[in-house]
């Protein structure tokens, strides 16, 4: 757990540090992608590639979709969005490192924290690692990661943070069949922040689609804006330009799993 601290307080030191806002919501959006390549049930990311994972690295995007994302945040009085979160570890750190970013410049005014009620692998995140993460960074010797841990530590009582851990998260179903009450409390929120790879593959139904489907025609089931930050350490993928994957194939044959590469992709969902 040290190291983890010692990781996320670097890696928030340095993000604090850029002045320019937009750059800045840059830099969390992608620690937040790249956390993601920490998971322990997965053994096909390599540690170098791990050791990464706080850094912008647009050139290993697939699918970038930033501008709109910049856009529909700043664009949009959000009042209520979601992260359904995966790992525990650095990925959650630098997930509430993006929700206290949002929450402090007044992008969005509650976001709710989808957890797993048990792990479905090993380091899926629950409320009480969340919970714990909190209190580790309060308690950290790095100023900046202590005060960001009090700001979420308050936020939590006030309802702007809360958390959640429904049975479906940690269920074998695919996201196209959620339970009712699950999406309507879904259709209720301004956008999901989708993450990790199995999220991905269960809003795919685990299909193995053509490459250049786009996802539009695929996810027309779900009821809300979604943001998906995923890495690729499964063989799917969707929403590529023609000819992309046979390009990168060719270079690097296991581009699907080893990753290296990850999308942010963008579905916005007209609201009323």
């Amino acid at each position: 757990m040290r190291e983890c601290l010692d990781s996320l307080s670097v890696a928030l030191e340095t993000i604090e540090r850029i002045r320019d806002r937009q750059l800045r919501f840059e830099n969390l959006l992608h620690a937040s992608l790249w956390g993601n390549r920490v998971d322990l049930s997965n053994i096909t990311v390599e540690d170098e590639v791990r050791r990464r994972q706080a850094m912008i690295e647009r050139e290993n995007l697939l699918i970038d979709d930033f501008m709109d994302v910049l856009g529909s945040f700043e664009g949009n009085s959000l009042s209520h969005i979601a992260f359904v979160n995966d790992n525990v570890g650095m990925e959650l750190g630098f997930d509430l490192f993006l929700a206290d970013f949002l929450l402090r410049n007044s992008w969005v005014d509650k976001i709710s924290f989808y957890l797993k009620p048990y792990p479905f692998f090993v380091s899926d995140a629950m409320p009480e690692d969340l919970h714990e993460t909190v209190r580790s960074f309060v308690q950290a010797s790095s100023t900046s990661l202590g005060l960001l841990g009090d700001r979420v530590q308050k936020a939590l009582p006030k309802g702007s943070i809360c958390t959640s851990a429904d049975w479906f998260w940690a269920s074998a179903c695919h996201l196209p069949e959620m339970p009712k009450q699950l999406y309507e409390e879904l259709s209720r929120l301004d956008m999901v922040i989708l993450k990790g790879d199995v999220n991905y593959r269960r809003l795919l139904s685990d299909r193995q689609w053509p490459y250049t489907t786009p996802i539009e025609k695929i996810v027309t089931y779900f009821p809300t804006s979604l943001l998906i930050l995923r890495t690729l350490k499964g063989e799917i993928i969707v929403g590529l330009k023609k000819g992309q994957a046979e390009k990168i194939e060719a270079e690097d044959p296991e581009w699907l799993t080893n990753g290296k590469r990850g999308i942010v992709q963008y579905i916005e969902r007209a609201s009323g």
